[in-house]
């Protein structure tokens, strides 16, 4: 059985004009997660559509990953992008945003035949059971974006995202 993934975008504000939804612009955006659905996210309607969602803490003396259940459901369009709303985040509004990589920005969604069980761990695996400082660096390190940008390239491709670990020897951050 196939599930699908997204990167979505949080913002505690209902997108503005001045806001462009697939772009993550720092003062727009706060969080940035990894979810997986049964369910195509675009077919979502005004129900709520249970979720899992695996995100990076950040915070100094948290764990690094959360894995979390929930429901999302659309709540209506901005700019020709659906907005969501997320159980686990009561006060956020979300978007689907892209992931970045060495070629640039792709789609961050699709669909892959991994369980969300082999997900998590692999997450996991990589990215630690320990406390990983929050650390933001020029473009990448490890924070919330990284991690997504990663673990969707690997759920995609079953490789890393070169980029992230390029980024991370480059400013010294190796895992």
């Amino acid at each position: 059985m196939s599930i699908f993934y997204c990167n979505i975008l949080l913002t505690h504000e209902y997108p503005t004009g001045r806001m462009k939804c697939p772009e993550r612009k720092k003062g727009d955006w706060f969080h940035s997660i990894a979810l997986f659905c049964s369910v195509d996210i675009y077919h979502i309607k005004d129900n709520y559509v249970s979720c899992s969602i695996i995100h990076f803490y950040g915070k100094k003396g948290s764990p690094v990953l959360s894995n979390i259940s929930s429901k999302i459901k659309c709540v209506g369009m901005h700019n020709f992008k659906k907005i969501f709303v997320l159980e686990c985040f009561p006060n956020s509004f979300a978007v689907i945003g892209d992931i970045r990589t060495s070629l640039g920005y792709e789609p961050g969604f699709g669909k892959c035949d991994m369980k969300f069980d082999d997900i998590v761990k692999i997450a996991f695996k990589k990215w630690g059971y320990e406390q990983i400082p929050y650390a933001h660096q020029r473009n990448e390190s490890y924070n919330c974006v990284a991690f997504v940008d990663d673990i969707l390239i690997m759920v995609r491709d079953g490789i890393w995202n070169k980029r992230i670990i390029d980024m991370h020897e480059k400013h010294r951050l190796v895992l």
